[in-house]
């Protein structure tokens, strides 16, 4: 999967050139990438995008649907709690940078929150220095 979001970015990093899903998928076959690896890198893409613009929207003619939790905005002074599925994903490393770049306010707890959802779509598992 890796390997095709690599490749989707180095082609087509500006984001108004890269062309709709079906025919990025039949680009990503001509090239040689397997269907299972393109369809994850697809659905990893479209969950990225849905957080992007985030997720609210209207059912019916007027009821708002409320954002997913982890859209809402964290308030500045709270404190995020990674509960277990989380450390276990992503590992005592990854965790420790996403909180070094927030601290230096590289990276604003919103925005943490998408890296976090979308750190864990990703497959696989921390690997540990031996």
């Amino acid at each position: 999967m890796f390997e095709v979001l690599v490749f989707v970015y180095e082609n087509y990093y500006a984001g108004d050139s890269c062309p709709e899903p079906a025919h990025l998928e039949r680009k990503l076959n001509a090239v040689g990438f397997e269907s299972d690896e393109i369809d994850d890198a697809l659905s990893w893409l479209s969950g990225l995008n849905t957080a992007a613009r985030g997720s609210t929207g209207f059912v019916g003619t007027s009821q708002l649907v409320s954002p997913e939790p982890w859209l809402r905005e964290p308030c500045p002074t709270s404190a995020r709690v990674y509960p277990a599925a989380e450390q276990n994903h992503l590992g005592a490393t990854c965790l420790g940078f996403i909180s070094f770049l927030e601290s230096a306010g590289v990276l604003p707890a919103a925005m943490r929150e998408v890296v976090i959802d979308r750190a864990m779509a990703a497959p696989g598992a921390p690997s540990f220095p031996r």
